[in-house]
């Protein structure tokens, strides 16, 4: 009889963790028996999961919402799940509570990006820290940890009271698409893409003031936006306050990323933190170059001046200066991109990130 797996995260919503969760249950689900609960919301990407997985919604609320815990207890009895994995802190304590609660053992927690972010206010500092407190104690009872990025890792360890033996960094790894793409050296307009959920960290602004930087330096250069999410329509104002309507194309959601980036020349990806980008995977995989911020797990995707650029996060004349570089170097930001299809072929391949969750759950 085969394992079953519960997946447990927000939504279903466009973003890297989600499509992380998408891969893993469709990949598995001739060797498992796999469901995906979604806590809050549910979201475009469920169109992307196979019908050998069933989805549940919880409809829970916003923030706090402790009747998630007995939602996913009944969630859990009725489908005898043997496996528990819970993905990021949002829905931690809830999935584990409600695990351990109706007993089961093996309960995995992946960690896809930076802690959760809190005010300064006194009321806040104690939330963080009776919540820091629960998760703690909780964590006695999850079978291992799976941090996407060796930074996700140190700030694990650091900052968690954690057996480092629990704790396997495993990167994200996707299929990646055809390299389908005839790249041409001659001068021209520079074709710029940046894809994924429109939010504050990924610092779309200074984005922006990169581009318009690098235009007033006398580059030509275009900008593709492929995304949606709380901060579209501020980033659209914002590029209208730049004057950049002419060099931007704001697409929202898109399902056809493969065909969009087909005929662009480097991913940009300007992000205050990141675990290891599935949009950016995509993007090495095409043989796109990249321009990105040194945060996170992105220094372990993106090889500095070897398959793209590292800037500092927040640094709008870098990003700047390594436009100009990819507009002037058109040989050099095609070896980069050859090198970044072979990095990916080498470290972030499908198999390898499939045969390595297989592994927990078979150990």
């Amino acid at each position: 009889m085969k394992k079953k797996v519960l997946h447990v995260i927000e939504s279903l919503e466009f973003g890297g963790a989600e499509m992380v969760v998408i891969n893993l249950a469709n990949k598995l689900s001739d060797k498992y028996d796999v469901s995906i609960c979604m806590t809050k919301r549910q979201g475009d990407l469920c169109a992307r999961v196979s019908d050998k997985v069933r989805l549940h919604y919880l409809g829970c609320k916003e923030g706090n919402d402790l009747s998630a815990i007995k939602k996913i207890i009944n969630l859990i009895k009725d489908n005898q799940i043997d496996i528990v994995h819970v993905h990021n802190w949002s829905v931690f304590i809830e999935a584990v509570t409600a695990a351990r609660l109706a007993g089961v053992k093996k309960i995995i927690h992946t960690i896809h990006g930076p802690y959760m972010a809190h005010g300064k206010s006194m009321l806040t500092v104690i939330k963080k820290n009776v919540r820091r407190a629960m998760e703690n104690l909780l964590s006695v009872f999850v079978y291992r940890f799976v941090p996407v990025s060796y930074s996700i890792r140190d700030y694990l360890l650091r900052d968690f009271c954690i057996n480092s033996g629990k704790v396997l960094p495993i990167h994200n790894g996707i299929s990646g698409f055809e390299l389908n793409r005839k790249r041409s050296l001659a001068p021209g307009i520079l074709q710029l893409i940046t894809v994924g959920r429109v939010a504050k960290i990924k610092n779309h602004r200074m984005m922006l003031s990169g581009l318009r930087k690098a235009l007033d330096a006398g580059v030509r250069a275009t900008l593709t936006i492929v995304g949606d999410g709380p901060e579209y329509e501020n980033i659209c104002e914002h590029a209208r306050s730049l004057n950049l309507d002419s060099h931007i194309e704001f697409l929202g959601f898109r399902s056809d990323i493969a065909d969009i980036m087909a005929d662009k020349d480097v991913y940009i990806l300007t992000s205050d933190y990141e675990g290891i980008s599935i949009a950016l995977l995509e993007a090495m995989s095409i043989g796109l170059p990249a321009i990105a911020t040194s945060v996170g797990g992105v220094p372990e995707t993106v090889i500095d001046h070897g398959s793209g650029i590292l800037i500092e996060k927040g640094n709008a004349d870098a990003l700047a200066k390594a436009i100009i570089y990819m507009a002037n170097h058109p040989e050099e930001r095609s070896r980069f991109g050859l090198e970044a299809r072979a990095y990916f072929l080498r470290e972030f391949e499908e198999s390898n990130f499939i045969r390595k969750y297989d592994d927990v759950y078979a150990s």
